[in-house]
């Protein structure tokens, strides 16, 4: 006997397109459980999961996730999450023992925590080009990497793609004294 999930739309099949949904109200907006599926442009507030992704090959592009208690719930590998807009919700991305996983360009604002990843390693996640939006006494960035062991709390990944970094809300105020590199709009302290 397997567990009832409650959801809205429950991906049994692969190669769909899941798309400009309103979806409010249920415990999981949309449940990814087969590989090779895209969640685009739907609208998807106050769910316990925006949007739960227990598969690979996912793109994820251009959606409203908010007010919830994870905007995206990650249990996969090789997913894009590109281009949408992630607030107010507890954890704005949540991602369990993924990899090769890349969040670019979304708008990511005012979450409990911003992005929260219990992975090994870390550091196969790209994170770049994204605007974090941070209320106070927010976290932005956890991770618990070695959460089998009794470690530290985990390894930062790599913020940037090796050149496109991150826009931080919060930056001058953490970093009051940093300047700015020969006018590129780049600090020369890393966030």
């Amino acid at each position: 006997a397997g567990v009832e999930v409650k959801a809205t739309i429950n991906l049994t099949c692969s190669d769909v397109i899941v798309r400009n949904f309103n979806i409010s109200g249920w415990e999981t907006g949309i449940l990814g459980a087969y590989n090779g599926n895209t969640i685009i442009n739907n609208n998807i507030t106050g769910t316990q999961n925006a949007l739960a992704i227990y598969a690979d090959n996912y793109n994820v592009t251009g959606n409203y996730l908010a007010s919830s208690i994870y905007g995206v719930l990650i249990k996969g590998n090789t997913i894009c999450i590109s281009n949408n807009q992630i607030q107010n919700n507890v954890d704005g991305i949540l991602i369990f023992a993924s990899s090769r996983n890349v969040i670019t360009e979304n708008y990511i604002a005012n979450n409990d925590v911003a992005l929260n990843m219990y992975t090994m390693p870390p550091t196969d996640v790209q994170i770049y080009d994204n605007n974090f939006i941070n209320k106070p006494d927010a976290t932005i960035v956890s991770t618990t990497s070695d959460q089998f062991s009794f470690g530290n709390g985990g390894t930062m990944p790599p913020l940037d793609d090796g050149t496109v970094g991150n826009y931080w809300s919060d930056y001058t105020t953490t970093y009051p004294s940093a300047t700015e590199i020969e006018n590129t709009n780049i600090a020369e302290a890393p966030y």
